[in-house]
């Protein structure tokens, strides 16, 4: 399963619509939709957990590899060049967060906050559906002289 947040948009897109004239099909498609979002969700929570983990990693390779600690057979593995700066331990921080496997990395934790975020924000419409079904049936009555 691949989510991007193009493809959770797009859905959002299709599923947020409310069909005026069929009401009540509209309320019963909560709990579908309220189970739909909550798959998403958990699936990105546990994504961006092993991220997390994935980070702390090449963040800790990143320190040895900058302060020369890494011994020759690892970088052949992990596919680098040695490094040939000498780095104060001072500056070990800017260097691996200037990293361009760790700014990858921070860049796709990011992706996946918002998309956490976005559909935190889906469900949080999804719960509100029966008064927004609530309200288009007042105004209807409201409009069709029910008042």
């Amino acid at each position: 399963m691949t989510i991007t947040i193009e493809k959770i948009e797009t859905a959002w897109a299709e599923d947020s619509k409310i069909d005026k004239t069929d009401l009540n099909a509209s309320s019963t498609k909560q709990l579908e939709l309220h189970s739909k979002y909550f798959k998403i969700l958990n699936y990105i929570k546990k994504h961006l957990r092993f991220l997390q983990v994935e980070k702390v990693r090449l963040q800790h390779l990143k320190v040895d590899y900058y302060s020369n600690q890494l011994p020759p057979q690892q970088l052949k593995e992990m596919g680098w060049e040695p490094n040939k700066r000498v780095i104060l331990k001072g500056d070990l921080d800017r260097w691996v967060e200037a990293d361009e496997e760790v700014i990858n990395l921070n860049l796709k934790i990011g992706e996946f906050n918002d998309m956490k975020d976005f559909v935190e924000s889906i469900i949080k419409t999804i719960q509100q559906k029966p008064f927004i079904i609530k309200n288009i049936i007042e105004n209807n009555k409201f409009l069709n002289g029910g008042y």
